[in-house]
Order: structure tokens, then sequence, then C-alpha cells
């Protein structure tokens, strides 16, 4: 933790291994300062159904992995009886407190899925009442898939600004837009995702293709807690910030060689931040009030020069080798900083010892 909260702070994780490196996940709760942070957790876990005839808008703020073998995963929830939906080559399920996590990859074999992103259909109160229901198309009560590494993919933000919050890590954190002219066509998978019944905005590091989206929906049901009053709360907060804040432990968190080029930018701009005392880790707020921590990398310390370093694939700084071939497992990088997906955290979540498909992500 590189921001410490009190002697009652309590930390779980769980450590998952993929490649050469590794992701955790965890779980972290601050009893000095939680009730809020509870209520809005409890809030958000009786807001999900994870009926595949509902979505409400907050399964948008998700942790999203790949694996290769999605199958396996849903197996696992079908026979532990835990709730799941697919949606456009992907399954989400909940981690007890109302954190969503997807699992990405291959299209299953065993399961119904829902090819793609149907924003313009309305969900309610109505739908809100359907129970989940099996969406197996054969009897897999007796198969066991052993469950293969799980790779950080993205993370998903509601977002009541989603244009204002990618403005801001394209322009200060060094993030590229993609362009997803493509998948919003009418036959696309996000169709009408910018601007009739949506508005997604997608980012990556290019460096590693981590992405990030911020996700505005028109026609999603909200539950008992509206996106814009608490990000409304969230900004109230993060005007002048500090750890006491009830949301502090939830944030996203980068990998930086060095975060001096981040701090004189957040001095310039006059822009509310939070430092640690021994200098690694900044914390800055997003337009919406979401949290972004960058982190002294202190076991990769590594030059800026970009011709020292190159960056694997799926995050951490790695010496520069021989391989100058961009089509390769390394490719050379271009930005004078590097930023690579280290964690999430999220306040006020409860344990529980059948959260097993964790990431390095804080919870």
């Amino acid at each position: 933790m590189t921001f410490k909260g009190s002697s009652a702070t309590r930390t779980v994780g769980t450590r998952l291994y993929f490649a050469n490196s590794f992701t955790d996940v965890y779980f972290w709760k601050n009893p000095a300062n939680a009730r809020e942070a509870d209520m809005f957790s409890q809030l958000l876990e009786e807001t999900h159904t994870f009926s595949a005839d509902d979505w409400d808008w907050w399964q948008d703020w998700h942790v999203a992995f790949f694996t290769e073998d999605v199958d396996a995963v849903a197996i696992r929830l079908f026979n532990d009886g835990i709730p799941f939906v697919n949606r456009g080559g992907g399954l989400y399920f909940q981690v007890p407190g109302g954190v969503t996590i997807q699992v990405i990859g291959p299209p299953m074999q065993f399961f119904w899925s829902q090819p793609v992103f149907y924003f313009c259909r309305r969900t309610n109160d109505i739908t809100a009442r359907i129970k989940p229901y099996p969406l197996n198309i054969t009897d897999v009560s007796k198969l066991s898939k052993r469950i293969k590494p799980f790779y950080p993919s993205h993370h998903s933000f509601v977002s009541s600004a989603p244009q204002m919050d990618q403005a801001f890590a394209t322009s200060f954190l060094g993030f590229k837009r993609r362009n997803m002219k493509y998948e919003s066509r009418p036959e696309g998978t996000h169709a009408y995702m910018h601007g009739r019944c949506a508005w997604v905005e997608w980012i990556y590091l290019p460096n590693s293709q981590y992405s990030v989206h911020y996700i505005e929906q028109y026609y999603k049901r909200e539950g008992e807690v509206h996106v814009a009053q608490h990000l409304a709360r969230l900004q109230s907060l993060r005007r002048h910030m500090h750890i006491n804040d009830p949301f502090f432990g939830t944030r996203v968190g980068f990998s930086v060689p060095t975060i001096e080029p981040f701090l004189t930018a957040v001095r310039q701009l006059n822009r509310s931040y939070l430092l640690n005392e021994d200098n690694t880790s900044l914390l800055l707020s997003m337009p919406t009030g979401y949290l972004y921590e960058l982190i002294v990398d202190q076991q990769k310390q590594a030059s800026t020069d970009t011709g020292d370093l190159v960056v694997h694939p799926y995050g951490g700084l790695v010496p520069k080798s021989n391989n100058r071939d961009r089509s390769g497992p390394f490719f050379q990088t271009s930005p004078s900083v590097f930023m690579n997906a280290l964690f999430i955290l999220f306040a006020g979540v409860a344990v529980a010892p059948k959260a097993t498909i964790q990431s390095r992500v804080m919870l």
C-alpha cells in the first residue's frame, strides 16, 4: 500500500501468474472511514442481477482479464452457483461487494453468448426483476477444466463525461484514443456507441496495449445509486485530496520509472494532487473524480531514454534486446515516460472466501 491507512486497515491479496509476470488483486478495507464506502458497495451488489435479460449501468464499471479458455471459467462459476452473463465474447460476474469482473477470450463452446452489445436496449425495474437463468447449451455439471492464466486486459469506468475523461488521460497521461468507427457501425459489435444510445471512449497505452474505457449509458438502469450523483460526490471529495476520503481506496494505478514529469505538469496546471512521504507515489483525479495513481517502479527503475527500454506487450519494463521486430514479443517504445498497468483498488469491498478469480488489482 503506497498510502498507509489506520492500524485496523485490512488488505487481502491474490497473485495471478501469467507468462513471465504476475498480476495482483487486493481487497482493501479501512474501518475508520468505511461506512459510506460500505453502503455504496452494498447498493451496487443489490443493483446487479447478472440476468441475461438485464444490464445495469454500474456493470460497465469493471476489471477485465483475457484468458485462452473462457469456458473453463464459466464452468467453474456455473458449478459453484455464481450467476454470470455473456456479452460480446466474454462473461461478467460479481465479486461480493458489487465489483464486476469481466473475462474475455475465444468464443465459448458450452455456453450461449450474446454476440454484440445492445446499447439501445432499455433496462428498467421490470428487467431488474428477471432472475438469472443457466446459459449452458449442454450438460456441464460433470465437467471440470483447468483455468488458464489471466492476462490484464482493461479497466472500464462508468462516466457522466467520457469525452472529458478521455481528453485528460490522452493529454496528461499519454494514452492513445482508439478509433472505434468500424465497431460502432449499425452492424458492428458496439453499434450506436457514439451518441445515439451511449457514448464510449476507448483509450490504450501504446507500450502495453492495456486499455481503459469510459462508458456513458443512455438507456440502462442505475439502481439506487445514480452515476451522476456519485461522481459529483467524488469530485467534491477530490478538491482537496486526503487519505480520509471514504473512497480513497478506489483507484487505478500505473507504474512509471519516474513521477517527476507528471508532478511538474500537475503543479503547472494547479490541479489537486497527493504525494506520499517518500515521493514514490502520485495521486491525481480525473475530471469525473476517479483517482489515478502513478507509482515509481523501484524494482525496474530505468532511464527515460527510449533507446534503453522496450516494453513487454503485457506490461513490465525490460532491457532493450537486439530484436527490433515490432511483430515479435517485444516492441520499441516511443514516449519519454512509460506507464504500465499495475493495480486497481476498491474501498469498502467485503472479502469473501469464494472470490477466487481475482487480479494485480486492489479491491
